[in-house]
């Protein structure tokens, strides 16, 4: 039987799609965002909740990067 993805693991695949999409690696999205790159790596996999206020705070940074407001 084939499990149905989560609410989890689709925000976590869309969001690890955005930042696969803006060339950035987990490590360097965490030291800007300021978590580890394994709370990133759990979310993107579905394996980790992410609060509302976290998601909105990684987006906001990765939405910075593309903006050109920091660097890789």
């Amino acid at each position: 039987m084939e499990q149905t993805p989560t609410t989890a693991t689709k925000a976590g695949q869309t969001f690890r799609s955005m930042r696969e999409g803006a060339g950035l690696k987990v490590r360097t999205l965490a030291t800007r965002a300021e978590v580890s790159h394994s709370t990133i790596s759990r979310w993107e996999r579905g394996e980790r909740e992410v609060s509302d206020s976290t998601y909105e705070h990684l987006s906001r940074t990765l939405a910075d990067y593309l903006a050109g407001k920091w660097t890789a």
